[in-house]
């Protein structure tokens, strides 16, 4: 009898959106870090873990970014209650620090061809504190997320140039 067959382990699809997103980064020279999750501690069936305050923060030309990733599979409402208490707590806390917060909202589904759904992957960008990321902010609706400004995603990449380039003039509260 041989070895077992290695089992395919498949990555979440969020997993594949922060790798996209760290490349994308990466690409612009930019440094990127993800934070990783913490180590679950199981007691008596409790399930107790530090939460972290968003996933990974950037720091692009001396601007230190904090970005909390979230994935969609198509179109839906979005706002501020897609985000746990500890995000909005820790997104907070860094731009009220003078950094800057950003929600990188990834629409992304595979296509099929018996259902004649077509392949997406798009990322809208929402600056922390905009419409609908404000505490006891509305969520926007699907047909205004389906209006909003994306980034088409290619080749495992997107083209961060615009908001990037956006950034130049904003200078951290905390470096003169």
């Amino acid at each position: 009898m041989g070895p077992e067959p290695r089992k395919s382990r498949k990555r979440s699809k969020e997993k594949d959106f922060l790798t996209d997103l760290k490349h994308s980064f990466e690409m612009h020279g930019a440094f990127w870090h993800k934070i990783a999750d913490s180590p679950v501690s199981m007691i008596r069936g409790a399930r107790f873990e530090k939460a972290k305050p968003f996933d990974a923060i950037s720091v692009y030309r001396g601007i230190p970014i904090a970005i909390e990733a979230k994935f969609i599979p198509d179109y839906k409402a979005f706002g501020i209650k897609s985000l746990r208490p500890s995000q909005v707590e820790g997104l907070t806390r860094f731009v009220n620090s003078g950094g800057l917060g950003f929600v990188f909202l990834n629409i992304r589904r595979t296509a099929d061809k018996l259902r004649q759904i077509r392949r997406l992957n798009r990322l809208m960008i929402f600056q922390f504190g905009e419409v609908g990321m404000l505490e006891g902010g509305s969520n926007l609706r699907k047909t205004e997320l389906e209006e909003y400004p994306y980034i088409e995603g290619s080749k495992k990449r997107y083209d961060l140039s615009e908001f990037l380039n956006g950034l130049k003039g904003t200078r951290p509260r905390w470096n003169p």
